[in-house]
């Protein structure tokens, strides 16, 4: 079963003003399509949005606020660490060496059992 990280962004509230884009329509369009860009390129798949609302309580009255998110998700690596997390060559061959003092003690006990064995058993 394929694994997923999920990050929440808000949705921008103004947009960037670009040169020669007099529509603010198509300037709203083009920051979303910038920001979703850029997600994009480090392995962010855009899923959808969401408006949540918030309960805000003061002395005087309580009120609703709506927030609008994206939700973006990108696939975790088998080894549960996230594709921002490097793993280096180096540390994987540190985990998959087996360790040679404990190599060798458990050899000189293997060595040195026969020979007490044998001296028993004459």
């Amino acid at each position: 079963m394929e694994r997923f990280e999920y990050k929440v962004v808000k949705t921008p509230s103004k947009s960037t003003k670009y040169k020669g884009m007099n529509k603010a329509d198509d300037a709203f369009a083009q920051t979303l399509m910038d920001g979703m860009n850029e997600l994009g390129q480090n392995g962010w798949q855009f899923l959808r949005v969401e408006t949540l609302e918030e309960d805000r309580r003061s002395l005087l009255r309580n009120s609703q606020l709506s927030h609008e998110y994206m939700v973006y998700r990108r696939p975790m690596r088998s080894n549960g660490m996230t594709l921002d997390t490097p793993v280096s060559p180096a540390r994987i061959r540190k985990a998959a060496a087996p360790n040679i003092e404990l190599l060798r003690a458990r050899i000189g006990s293997v060595m040195s059992e026969p020979e007490k064995l044998v001296a028993v058993a004459h």
